[in-house]
């Protein structure tokens, strides 16, 4: 009888140890997939931000704290600029070499560019701070934490073209949930100010940096190979220097216009509302980081164009399933939501109704990103500077007339605008590009395959 018992059980047992088999064997490729690291790098980096924000919010008055923002934000665009002469080109030709070292030598001189770049980028950061109200000890203060950031942000980006995404995570969790760490130890204690605020945003970011110098791996660069990169460089990123100029108009006109004709106060509780959208950039970043490098890699390797479009097409689906319920609960319950983060007695409860057009306008800025990456990734960064300038002529034209009269509401209005306009000609972009490269009628195919496979 105990023969023939265990001879029955036999196929169950095949099977359980099968489908045991199965399920550890997706397991695997899902942690070892670019998107799943991407993922989690881009959650430490946008927790981090948050609860720094969060605790800046809580413990700094409005006007420091509306003072404070508008220097974060300008240290943004400032940041965008220097992506777009150094990172991106790092990120697209170094996402696409094969030679050995070079990827190396290519970091080396995106932190000598980066250098090179801080008397013009400082002297912004420097116009910006004592604009906002801040002190000279504090805008220099600023400047070292953009620098050393700056840094950090170029040899993570080489990590990223080099598909060494999971070591950005030791990193990434020194810089951003380590300044987290130290403002929430300043605030316990009662020393937290604005320079202290900046010092550690500065030695986190200088920590990560020095890590991430040693994963990366520095190398020696000659004079001739430096000067040919730099002109590499020039050639690659000067459309994207002139689309991250476009944020001038499209992101800081509108703050400042709002601190002109409504005062500090209604910036600070424009940044508070903007706080709860930060949540949602791990996604957002992560769905850019990764398809610049990997429809750039797909096109580059010799291989038909409608191969980059599958992977942007599938990185594009799986973010909206993931942003679609987040954005879906801040427009549902957006009373709930800025309870839990501020506390029920902060003033910041009374702006649900611009924490709901926040979520859709988050929406729309989403689905142009990527669309935006799109293009990049095709090396039509010219095209991407068009689709910015369009963006910035509705600001100009239809925004910023909104947030003079219209206050907030009219702000997030006027943001919309742009920002549809932002999609709709990148769409439109994309859609006219060869018929080689997008291709509707494998659409069925694209959207059974998994998100989660490498190029």
């Amino acid at each position: 009888m105990t023969s023939i018992a265990s001879t029955l059980q036999l196929p169950l047992v095949d099977r359980h140890r099968d489908t045991t088999r199965r399920c550890s064997g997706r397991l695997r490729r899902v942690i070892g997939s670019s998107a799943f690291w991407m993922l989690s790098d881009q959650a430490i980096a946008s927790i981090g931000n948050f609860a720094t924000i969060n605790l800046l919010a809580r413990n700094l008055p409005p006007a420091q704290y509306g003072g404070l923002g508008l220097t974060l934000e300008t240290m943004l665009f400032l940041n965008s600029l220097q992506a777009g002469l150094v990172i991106y080109p790092l990120t697209l030709r170094g996402a696409a070499t094969t030679e050995a070292g070079r990827l190396k030598r290519m970091a080396t001189s995106a932190l000598l560019f980066t250098v090179m770049l801080l008397p013009v980028l400082g002297a912004g950061m420097a116009f910006t701070a004592l604009a906002s109200g801040l002190s000279v000890a504090t805008a220099m203060v600023g400047i070292l934490a953009m620098l050393l950031g700056q840094l950090q942000e170029t040899l993570r980006r080489g990590l990223i073209a080099d598909r060494r995404i999971a070591q950005c995570v030791a990193g990434d969790s020194i810089s951003y949930l380590g300044q987290a760490l130290v403002i929430s130890l300043l605030a316990r204690a009662g020393h937290l100010s604005l320079i202290g605020a900046f010092l550690a945003i500065g030695l986190t970011s200088g920590a990560a940096a020095l890590l991430q110098s040693f994963q990366i791996g520095l190398a020696r660069v000659s004079r001739a190979e430096l000067w040919q990169l730099a002109i590499e460089g020039w050639r690659v990123g000067r459309w994207m220097l002139l689309s991250g100029l476009t944020l001038l108009v499209t992101s800081l006109s509108f703050m400042w216009t709002l601190r002109w004709f409504h005062g500090i106060e209604a910036v600070a509780t424009l940044l508070a509302v903007m706080m709860l959208m930060k949540l949602c950039n791990p996604i957002v970043s992560s769905i850019v980081s990764l398809v610049v490098p990997v429809v750039s890699r797909a096109t580059d390797a010799g291989r038909e164009p409608a191969r980059g479009t599958r992977f942007a097409l599938r990185y594009l689906a799986l973010g909206g399933c993931l942003l679609v319920p987040y954005f879906s609960l801040l427009a549902c319950f957006p009373t709930a939501c800025l309870r839990i983060v501020f506390g029920a007695d902060s003033p910041y409860v009374a702006c649900a109704g611009l924490l709901r057009a926040a979520a859709i306008n988050g929406a729309i800025a989403a689905a142009a990103a990527i669309a935006c990456a799109w293009l990049c990734g095709l090396g039509r960064s010219r095209a991407n500077f068009f689709v910015q300038a369009g963006q910035s002529a509705a600001v100009l034209a239809i925004g910023l007339p909104l947030t003079i009269f219209g206050g907030l509401p009219g702000l997030f209005l006027g943001a919309r605008v742009g920002y549809l306009t932002q999609l709709l000609v990148a769409g439109g972009l994309i859609l006219n590009l060869r018929p080689s490269t997008f291709r509707f009628r494998r659409g069925a195919r694209i959207l059974q395959q998994r998100p989660f496979s490498k190029p």
